[in-house]
């Protein structure tokens, strides 16, 4: 087990390796997730999509591989009310708040620590974030860690503390391709151990009606190519143009599955969250790294958190953070090479 750390236009860059030939490299701006290679046959398969540059990141719109917070997914109006008070937080999509508000964590440079041992390699990353701070109460401490195994295995865990009731729901936006970049992935084959899935407003905000997936284009209980969804004439697929939904986990299995065309590789997700916001890259405007484009239904993003918009929905579940109830959590990204 490795650890390289690399500096670049005032980032550090840090990524771990294991025996077997996986790396995993994040940054230290937005935490974020920026690379998986694994080996498959003679190649250093790449299975993350996104930027690799400080102007990659700044002009990045979409969250590539970001850890979000302090709330991932939407919430309306950008209000909740909290203890019986009402609070108004930072409206960055129309009249609604999306992941925490613009210029969120995103953008934040994290404090590092690394850590190795026989087993395995982390590297943890630290954020304050004053109260206020885009109108949430209560100072939040939060770290979230990344660790690679001796396997194809890493986990993303998250921890976080408050000196006052505040929302806390995070998430990592990293986005997959297991044909790597570049390549459509029409022709994956998704499983979601879901029997939910959350109905939106063409605005994307949620109508708060949760919807029984069988029968409808948004069953992946047994597995299914995305392009059965996308080619579907199910209205909120079309609205979306894809998948854009949260899924609520069946309480005894909180499992995704995702397999490239030829199956010769698959990643197995799973999680303690309530669900999985599923968004299969459908860009009104593609976006563009320096190294090139992403491609329009070119990548999926699995972010596994509490369903968007909790505070405002009865039954969307818990996303609350006390001084007397930390939050911890961890979701492990386990690949199969055939």
């Amino acid at each position: 087990m490795n650890i390289q750390e690399t500096k670049r236009e005032n980032l550090t860059y840090y990524t771990l390796q294991n025996d077997a030939g996986a790396e995993l490299t994040v940054v230290d701006y937005g935490a974020r997730l920026i690379s998986f290679k694994v080996p498959v046959g003679n190649e250093a398969r790449e299975l993350v999509v996104s930027g690799g540059t400080k102007k990659d990141f700044d002009n990045d719109s979409k969250y590539f591989g970001a850890t979000i917070g302090r709330v991932a997914g939407r919430i309306t109006k950008g209000q909740f009310t909290l203890n019986g008070e009402k609070y108004q937080i930072d409206r960055n999509e129309g009249e609604n708040t999306l992941h925490g508000g613009g210029d969120s964590f995103e953008f934040k440079f994290f404090a590092a620590t690394t850590t190795t041992n026989e087993d395995s390699c982390s590297v943890t990353f630290s954020l304050v974030s004053p109260a206020g701070e885009k109108g949430f109460p209560g100072e939040l401490k939060m770290s979230v860690t990344y660790t690679l195994l001796r396997d194809n295995t890493f986990t993303v865990s998250y921890e976080g503390t408050t000196d006052a009731s505040t929302l806390f729901n995070p998430t990592n936006h990293g986005y997959f391709n297991l044909n790597g970049v570049g390549a459509d992935i029409s022709q994956h084959t998704l499983q979601i151990s879901a029997d939910r899935y959350g109905v939106l407003k063409d605005d994307s905000m949620p109508t708060g009606e949760l919807r029984p997936v069988k029968g409808t284009a948004f069953d992946f209980q047994t597995g299914k190519k995305l392009a059965v969804a996308f080619d579907s004439d199910d209205e909120q697929i079309a609205m979306k143009r894809g998948i854009d939904h949260p899924f609520v986990f069946t309480p005894n299995e909180k499992r995704v599955v995702l397999t490239a065309p030829d199956e010769s590789i698959s990643l197995e997700i799973t999680t303690d969250r309530d669900a999985i916001v599923v968004f299969t890259s459908n860009f009104a405007e593609v976006p563009s790294f320096e190294e090139g484009q992403v491609a329009f239904h070119g990548a999926v993003a699995l972010e596994t958190q509490n369903i968007p918009d909790a505070i405002n929905h009865q039954g969307f579940g818990d996303i609350v953070l006390t001084p007397a109830k930390p939050f911890a959590s961890t979701t492990t990204y386990h690949v199969t090479v055939k």
